[in-house]
């Protein structure tokens, strides 16, 4: 099954979190005072780590009630008070989401934010955070677009750029000169067919199992980004509970700042984490054994052929296969062993009726030309003996 990346609308993830029996903390109300505020807030956010194994029983905080029986009931213990959850199952979902803060009208979806930075960005200076954070400034030297922007009368406040969205990003289209890879026609197309989900009310933050932190006896280790991504949360608690300055200026600033960074960290950690050779992907879709799956010599076909379609040996196709093979000629009128010994004499010689079979096999996927595939070329990790494990 493929994984397709689409633009969702948070406010409507916010509501069926709740509708499902889930209960959001809004990082916005949380009281950060006292050393237990802030040890709970840690605990909401990171995973620590103190060995090389992972434990996968359900348990609540305390690890007092446990088990796979437990699931859903609540810690009997006061003190806890937890509910009996897995760690592999919900590994995914954060309970942790932001809400706009008072007086802040709404917040930037992440993707959105990361996409027009793309776009109108020139020698390091973020026009997109020049326009919302009043504050923001730049250590290279300031682009003339930015000197056109500012005649052409827009203030420096997050509000204001929400409520204006539209008639800024004409201005910066016209302001900025168009990239050879970055058209502006694409740029519409997607803010015109998103544009009433760009701005929200709540976002999600990222999953404590993706912050995960390593503790030894030489102290805590953890990645770079994971401690950006730390730092940004750490800004946005308590600020509609307990903050020290209420100026709507500084509110409105501090939330521009949160958006740019939340947008940074996605497109940061994933980089690192998941796209390269040695990354979670390949490591571990990759990296091992898999069913259904073969080790080949890949070859170009020079005739004519389809772009997107691979050509599988004999040798490949039938033990792969065997499985719908057997079930096709116990259905033809061979039992078990006959049809397991009739495949395993066909590896590696040509059949007509296996050809048939494997032929009807194919013709059975949807669009009728073949099964999905997942193509690749070792070495996958950085060590390619691991790919053998």
């Amino acid at each position: 099954m493929p994984i397709i990346n689409r633009f969702v609308n948070h406010d409507e993830l916010y509501e069926k979190a709740i509708a499902s029996g889930i209960t959001p903390i809004i990082i916005n109300d949380l009281p950060n005072t006292t050393e237990a505020d802030k040890q709970y807030i840690r605990d909401l956010t990171l995973t620590q780590l103190t060995s090389d194994t992972i434990n996968t029983i359900p348990s609540c905080k305390c690890g007092a009630t446990r088990g796979k029986y437990a699931i859903g009931k609540v810690c009997p213990i006061p003190t806890c008070g937890d509910v009996v959850k897995t760690n592999i199952e919900d590994s995914s979902r954060s309970l942790l989401w932001v809400r706009a803060p008072e007086g802040v009208d709404a917040l930037v979806s992440p993707v959105v934010w990361k996409m027009l930075s793309a776009y109108f960005t020139k020698n390091n200076h973020n026009a997109i955070a020049w326009l919302t954070d009043s504050h923001y400034t730049s250590a290279s030297r300031t682009p003339v677009e930015i000197d056109k922007l500012y005649r052409k009368g827009h203030e420096r406040d997050l509000n204001y750029f929400i409520r204006n969205f539209d008639t800024i990003l004409l201005d910066l289209m016209e302001i900025f000169p168009e990239k050879p890879n970055r058209r502006y026609n694409k740029l519409r197309h997607f803010i015109d067919e998103h544009r009433d989900i760009i701005f929200s009310r709540f976002q999600p933050i990222a999953s404590r199992n993706l912050f995960i932190t390593d503790k030894t006896n030489l102290g805590i280790y953890m990645e770079d980004a994971i401690k950006d991504a730390l730092d940004t949360i750490y800004h946005f608690v308590s600020i509609d509970a307990e903050f020290y300055d209420r100026s709507p200026k500084v509110i409105a600033n501090r939330t521009a700042r949160f958006l740019a960074r939340q947008a940074e960290f996605y497109p940061d950690y994933i980089t690192t984490n998941f796209q390269p050779k040695p990354g979670h992907y390949r490591r571990y879709m990759l990296g091992a054994r898999n069913i259904f799956s073969a080790r080949g010599v890949i070859t170009s076909v020079t005739g004519e052929h389809k772009y997107d379609e691979v050509g599988i040996p004999w040798r490949i196709a039938v033990p792969m296969y065997s499985h719908d093979l057997m079930g096709k000629l116990m259905r033809y009128g061979y039992n078990f062993n006959e049809a397991l010994g009739y495949v395993m004499r066909k590896v590696v010689v040509y059949d007509k009726l296996i050809h048939r079979f494997l032929d009807e096999i194919f013709s059975e996927s949807p669009g009728g030309r073949g099964p999905s595939m997942i193509l690749h070329r070792n070495p996958t990790l950085i060590h390619s003996i691991y790919s053998y494990i």
